[in-house]
């Protein structure tokens, strides 16, 4: 188990990244394009705060979504940006973040309240309909650009997207055996690792690989 620092968490966003801008929705708050300078700004703050998560490949977020409204947790905002892929400028990639505040403890306006079910709608979509890269660091809680002392947020993040579904029709894939070979016939994904939260905050990742023990990784940060 690994644990946070025990303050409290105020925020925690889904943040998904993808090559293909199908992943944003519709009503998500468009943020200008990227720049160079933006670029080099986020590579250097990349991997900072405290790591909850390591990377877990094909992990599914679908339970998350509940974990949420258990832990009173509400859908305050969603925003997207097209960014600068630095291997390749002329293929730029697409960021997609949802923000989560305790319920009641930020003022939604009536506009978002009048969208926010199709973004909630577009969410489970994403997390229900494909596997995901996951990880997820603690950090400090900014508001107006000024550090919330002793308030935290969490920061899920998303990548390396393996679809599950696509035109609706699920996707079917071969299995790899020990050195990596494709062995037996094309078969649905199988979705064995997933990442949970108590309403205590505290992320799991729990997998359920075939013959093996399950294995449950915790990390935890005090939520009020």
């Amino acid at each position: 188990m690994v644990h946070g620092s025990g303050r409290k968490v105020e925020l925690i966003t889904l943040q998904f990244v993808g090559s293909n801008e199908s992943i944003v929705p519709k009503f998500a708050r468009r943020l200008p394009d990227e720049t160079w300078h933006e670029m080099s700004d986020r590579r250097d703050r990349s991997g900072t705060g405290i790591r909850l998560i390591e990377p877990v490949e094909e992990a599914s977020p679908e339970l998350l979504l509940e974990d949420l409204r258990t832990a009173r947790f509400e859908m305050v905002d969603a925003e997207c940006q097209r960014r600068i892929n630095k291997a390749d400028s002329k293929k730029p990639f697409y960021m997609v973040r949802f923000m989560f505040a305790r319920r009641g403890s930020v003022a939604i306006t009536r506009s978002f309240k009048g969208i926010r079910y199709p973004l909630e709608r577009s969410l489970k979509r994403l997390c229900e309909n494909s596997l995901w890269r996951i990880f997820a660091h603690e950090n400090p809680l900014f508001v107006n650009d000024r550090e919330v002392p002793e308030k935290r947020s969490i920061s899920i993040n998303l990548g390396t997207r393996v679809p599950l579904v696509i035109d609706g029709k699920p996707v079917l894939r071969r299995k790899k055996d020990g050195q990596g070979r494709p062995v037996g016939a094309p078969a649905h994904i199988d979705t064995n690792r997933f990442v949970r939260m108590t309403k205590d905050c505290v992320l799991r990742v729990i997998d359920l690989t075939p013959e093996e023990n399950p294995v449950v990784v915790e990390a935890e940060a005090e939520m009020a």
